[in-house]
């Protein structure tokens, strides 16, 4: 459950957890908030069949439609978020792999271009190989361009890149 779209949330639990969705986010301002309401909360129950019913209308301008430099930014500052928050309350390491994973699903534009690598490595530094290679999130192409990254082979992934661009794959 990462979305707080049609959850019943008792109020009390986000009063005195202080807990507000993010205003400054366009995207996974929802991610950011389920994390920490789960993490506070003390039964958390899922319903199968829904109790209730609303109109869902998606527009084309959606977000999800529209995904650009913003929106991965935005994904990348609330993964940087959610970490500092679990690092906080002394649980990330029960939280590292799955928060690799969500950072390496938000960099995977970045894989792609040569001139972000070094942005890539700066935000992915920490991740390790196991994640990499275990993240269901990214397909095997970005996981072994993320690897050769990660590894300080940038310039085997620069050849990689530039091969796929004169094959024009």
């Amino acid at each position: 459950m990462s979305s707080a779209c049609g959850c019943l949330i008792d109020r009390r639990l986000c009063i005195d957890n202080l807990l507000l969705f993010l205003e400054d986010k366009t995207y996974c301002e929802d991610v950011h908030f389920m994390a920490r309401l789960l993490f506070f909360a003390r039964k958390p129950v899922h319903l199968n069949d829904g109790r209730g019913y609303y109109n869902y209308y998606q527009r084309a301008s959606s977000v999800i439609h529209n995904f650009n430099r913003r929106t991965m930014e935005d994904e990348i500052s609330v993964c940087h978020e959610i970490q500092a928050f679990f690092q906080a309350h002394r649980v990330f390491d029960t939280y590292r792999r799955t928060m690799s994973w969500r950072l390496l699903k938000s960099t995977q534009e970045l894989v792609l271009n040569s001139n972000d690598h070094s942005y890539f490595i700066s935000l992915c530094a920490q991740v390790e190989n196991n994640d990499i290679w275990s993240c269901p999130l990214i397909n095997n192409k970005i996981k072994i361009l993320s690897y050769l990254l990660t590894s300080n082979h940038s310039w085997l992934v620069r050849i990689i890149l530039n091969l796929r661009t004169f094959l024009r794959r």
